[in-house]
């Protein structure tokens, strides 16, 4: 059945091309901290609580800055790169992280994911295009998807990164160190190729 091609209103090709330029008017984590609890004393000689010099996803302190209980539950080791990248973004605020864990009998209780609030959906589709080019490129063992989560209270629109097509049930022990690997990947690079990628379609419009 043929349908209706979709021809982009004016109104909604700005409101894009908004989104798109306000991703890339956000500070990097070199000109504001992205940690928002981070209280820290630079090393650097000014001692500041503002100075951004050692701030990177290697800071002993950001599994519990990057965290809203950091006593209780600070970010899982292998999750780190990738939360403190999201944040470092501004605009999609992660929320709950889970780097996978391993029943004692073999299998995983839960897969490794994130989950993000986002007023636009056109930082979903970025992430998932980089997310796209990593496996393309063979820079991921997995594919990684985004999808919306169910409605949450407030009204907020929440999104889940996790394995595509995947269960729990379905992922041996022998499974998780790759997917733990992707995770890290994916955080090492995901600021620089989501700002290009924005970049990239500004240009194009």
């Amino acid at each position: 059945m043929k349908l209706i091609p979709f021809h982009e209103s004016a109104l909604v090709k700005q409101a894009r091309t908004d989104d798109l330029t306000r991703l890339l008017q956000q500070p990097s984590d070199h000109e504001r901290r992205p940690c928002q609890s981070c209280n820290a004393p630079c090393n650097c000689p000014s001692r500041s609580t503002d100075c951004c010099c050692g701030c990177s996803a290697r800071c002993p302190d950001a599994p519990t800055f990057l965290s809203s209980e950091p006593a209780q539950h600070p970010i899982e080791p292998n999750m780190v790169p990738l939360v403190y990248a999201l944040s470092s973004l501004r605009i999609v605020p992660p929320c709950w992280s889970c780097e996978g864990h391993l029943r004692p009998i073999g299998g995983l209780t839960r897969l490794p994911q994130v989950w993000f609030y986002s007023a636009s959906t056109v930082y979903p589709e970025l992430i998932t295009a980089y997310f796209a080019d990593m496996k393309f490129r063979g820079k991921l063992h997995h594919q990684w998807a985004v999808s919306l989560c169910p409605h949450t209270p407030g009204g907020a629109t929440l999104f889940q990164i996790q394995p595509e097509g995947l269960q729990s049930s379905e992922i041996q022990a022998s499974d998780l160190p790759s997917l733990q690997e992707d995770l890290r990947a994916m955080g090492d690079s995901l600021v620089t190729s989501i700002r290009q990628l924005a970049l990239n379609l500004l240009n194009q419009r």
